[in-house]
């Protein structure tokens, strides 16, 4: 229930995707750890004290939900009072008043501790301006005139479980000279146009369907699987808890990389918008410009490689994986917030494995004229790998 309340309030604010995994992964925290001290069935994540004796881990759950919710989101406070309003109402009879006092109280004692935990993390100080650099190959800022990276806070964020972001990052594809890059952009530079493009329709309603919030599509397909597989409480606020870890680290991994490479002039990094009109400048001549080139969907204002829903995608449908297995029937629905516009006539996308989903959305990426297919492979596989270390180190079976 509080896993929709979040999408919702995701849905409803002004958000940007890596902001948005930051505060899926602190609420779920709270929430875990919350429950958990209740019921001792796995590690921590940071809270290590019990609960109170005979406490309410459902209404622990609740509060911890509610504050972490409440401290993001105070514009939505009507909102986030009716849910829990409804939350306790189920509790009602089903357990003592004085469980479910002490479990509220225990549950606003975690989540004001988880909130002064990531409010030291890094994502709410000033960094200094960045907009690239002119070297062939170099990510320069897309936006006219141009401006500092976009979401570069996120790269300066102390992550949740890895040790640092570089830990598990994966070394820059491809160079200008090579037969990859010329593949890379040969595919973009076809599929990828706003004008003239050999886009199938499902392909470019495929582009704008992806577009949207990772931690959206990786929550709602793991609500349909958790209800199909008939996992329990504890099992599902651990799992949700994994999953929302692992697309924070993995978005935290990318821009910081993002921010590093793009500063390296030997590193390709520069977006499809750029290279393309500038393909006289790469050094190759299998590449042929086109001063007219224009991607589909506008291009984030930060460097291509790492590419950040590719690496949140891999961390979401491979964590699920191991929890779930692959195999599963699941609808993700179009679901757009205030900044970004909700093209027309999207429908309900519907899959029988967590790879074809993946699958489909990292191909949207390219569709959308953003990526190149070798960035979005080796980013998919770098959010694969933190996904695994989130799974086998955090919150651990007792």
């Amino acid at each position: 229930m509080w896993n929709g309340t979040l999408r919702k309030a995701i849905l409803h604010s002004e958000l940007g995707n890596p902001a948005a995994v930051r505060i899926g992964a602190i609420v779920h925290t709270a929430m875990f750890d919350a429950y958990n001290a209740v019921e001792r069935r796995y590690e921590s994540i940071h809270i290590q004290q019990d609960a109170p004796k005979d406490a309410s881990a459902r209404a622990a759950l609740i509060q911890a939900a509610y504050a972490t919710l409440s401290a993001y989101f105070p514009k939505q406070a009507a909102k986030l009072d009716a849910q829990r309003t409804r939350s306790l109402a189920q509790l009602a009879g089903a357990e003592k008043n004085t469980a479910i006092e002490r479990g509220l109280d225990w549950g606003a004692t975690v989540a004001r501790e988880i909130l002064a935990w990531r409010a030291r993390d890094g994502f709410d100080q000033s960094y200094p301006s960045f907009t690239g650099g002119n070297a062939h190959g170099q990510w320069r800022s897309t936006t006219s005139p141009a401006s500092s990276m976009a979401a570069q806070n996120m790269g300066f964020t102390a992550s949740f479980a890895l040790t640092n972001p570089t830990q598990l990052e994966f070394a820059a594809p491809r160079g200008l000279g090579t037969a990859e890059w010329q593949s890379d952009y040969d595919e973009v530079k076809r599929f990828g146009a706003k004008d003239g493009s050999a886009r199938s329709a499902d392909q470019t309603a495929m582009a704008f369907f992806w577009n949207g919030y990772a931690t959206i599509d990786w929550c709602e397909a793991a609500e349909q699987i958790a209800r199909g597989t008939r996992t329990t409480p504890a099992q599902n606020v651990r799992i949700f808890a994994l999953l929302n870890i692992a697309l924070a680290d993995a978005a935290i991994v990318t821009f910081n990389a993002k921010r590093r490479f793009g500063a390296d002039p030997a590193i390709v990094t520069w977006r499809p918008e750029t290279a393309i009109p500038l393909a006289e400048e790469d050094g190759n001549a299998a590449t042929q410009s086109d001063p007219n080139w224009r991607p589909l969907i506008a291009t984030p204002n930060h460097p291509e490689y790492p590419a950040s829903h590719p690496a949140t995608h891999g961390a979401g449908a491979e964590l699920l994986r191991l929890a779930f297995g692959d195999n599963h029937a699941f609808a993700l629905h179009p679901q757009f917030a205030t900044p970004l516009p909700t093209p027309p006539g999207l429908q309900p996308r519907s899959f029988t494995s967590l790879t074809a989903a993946e699958r489909e959305g990292n191909e949207a990426r390219i569709y959308g004229g953003m990526h190149y297919r070798s960035s979005v492979d080796v980013s998919a596989a770098m959010g694969h790998a933190i996904a695994r270390h989130v799974f086998d180190g955090v919150a651990k079976p007792k």
